[in-house]
């Protein structure tokens, strides 16, 4: 959940951060590294080595393989996917905006979000992924109006290509929910969006947010 990741106070004040990476590499490494040419096993390798290195705490070695994963992903040459592409920048964003370098994350955030929009490949499910994690990340770094434009911009792709009982929307949804309730105060929305999403496609089975 959301809140889980979000704090009033700065990064360098939590004794124990909590790591959330943007692409959800996990997921796509397991469902689609049969289809990867060797070129995007390689790279995706990569970012999931950076990011497991990071969260045990490893920091020297993982900041040597983001850079690593960057100059891969910026090379114009390697014939990579956008959401492998995508994938290394996210991560290098994230791992900035946890060591306090914000002005850094967020340009690679703008990098990874820009691999879709300069793609001939349209792959909004994956583009919706990356959206909704720069959104984590943005309200993270108390820029709750960016992170409410990028989590609706996910949730429309979503709903477009999954459905509004599929966990990646639900996960979404919530996450929305929660900057409203909690950072902007913005209870009104918060019921709007409970009342389109929840109340219809939850009516025959109850749905508890945060769950």
């Amino acid at each position: 959940m959301f809140a889980k990741i979000f704090s009033a106070l700065s990064p360098a004040s939590r004794k124990k951060k909590e790591v959330t990476f943007v692409g959800d590499v996990d997921n796509y490494s397991a469902k689609n590294q049969g289809l990867l040419s060797p070129q995007d096993y390689a790279l995706n390798n990569l970012n999931l080595k950076v990011s497991n290195l990071f969260k045990d705490g490893d920091r020297k070695e993982a900041i040597q393989l983001v850079h690593k994963a960057v100059r891969t992903a910026s090379n114009k040459e390697n014939h990579l996917s956008p959401w492998i592409r995508a994938n290394a920048f996210s991560n290098a964003a994230t791992y900035f905006h946890y060591e306090n370098n914000n002005p850094r994350a967020e340009y690679y955030l703008e990098k990874a979000l820009e691999v879709f929009h300069n793609s001939d490949e349209s792959d909004e499910i994956a583009y919706a992924t990356i959206l909704s994690g720069a959104a984590v990340l943005k309200a993270e770094m108390g820029l709750f109006n960016e992170a409410d434009r990028l989590f609706r911009e996910s949730i429309k792709l979503k709903e477009k290509h999954l459905s509004a009982r599929h966990p990646s929307f639900i996960k979404t949804l919530n996450n929305l929910l929660d900057l409203y309730k909690r950072c902007m105060k913005k209870p009104r929305e918060a019921k709007k969006l409970e009342k389109k999403y929840i109340s219809s496609t939850f009516s025959a089975k109850p749905w508890k947010l945060g769950k």
